[in-house]
């Protein structure tokens, strides 16, 4: 899933929130909050964030327009979180002159909503702790998925497998396991599926072929 926006309606008012992706790619770029102020707030809420992730594509910061850091998190290697923290900034006021009067009204100041982006395509359910793939949830505590591969045993027998490697496989639709690039910056392009036995052992893969024929 390529989230492209989501909008919000509640006590803070009317606000949307659009991403930006790296092309044909399910990295996340940038967020744009757009909001409607309250009656009585003149904070138009507008602002832009930068994401920085891993080499996965996974989210570990955000930065504001002017560079400065406003959220980040730390994650195991199956994308479970142990650590995630927003960080707020008291506004800078720019210093009265001699003789002028200090103004005591609070500088309007944009609060961002939650961060729910993890590994490419999924999105953070934080009720659950559950990854939405689109097709089915993803459950990081575990590293597996909590339904069956939509496409049966075409994927292999392993229904539940999100990938042998999180490191440099993903799965943006949650259920055709892909290759990120290679290191020689070639990208491989083929969905590689990833069947194995019982014992969890990977014999081969298959190719875009295969995939063409599960969608007949």
């Amino acid at each position: 899933m390529r989230l492209v926006q989501e909008t919000y309606h509640d006590r803070q008012g009317e606000e949307a929130l659009t991403y930006l992706y790296e092309a044909n790619s399910y990295v996340p770029l940038a967020r744009i909050d757009q909001g409607k102020p309250e009656a009585n707030d003149t904070d138009a809420r507008d602002a832009i964030y930068h994401f920085h992730n891993d080499v996965s594509g996974l989210p570990e910061e955000l930065t504001d327009a002017g560079g400065e850091l406003v959220w980040q998190a730390r994650y195991k290697v199956w994308g479970n979180s142990v650590q995630e923290e927003w960080i707020a900034r008291a506004p800078q006021r720019p210093a009265s002159a001699w003789g002028e009067v200090q103004v005591t009204a609070p500088v309007p100041t944009h609060v961002p909503r939650s961060q729910h982006l993890r590994f490419q395509g999924q999105y953070l359910d934080r009720e659950t702790g559950l990854h939405y793939s689109t097709f089915r949830f993803y459950d990081p505590d575990i590293g597996r998925f909590i339904n069956p591969d939509p496409i049966g045993l075409i994927g292999g027998t392993n229904l539940y497998q999100y990938g042998p490697n999180p490191i440099v496989w993903i799965d943006p639709w949650g259920w055709a396991a892909d290759r990120l690039p290679r290191t020689n910056g070639r990208w491989d392009g083929e969905i590689q599926f990833i069947p194995s036995d019982l014992h969890g052992n990977v014999p081969h893969t298959g190719s875009a072929a295969d995939m063409r024929k599960a969608r007949c």
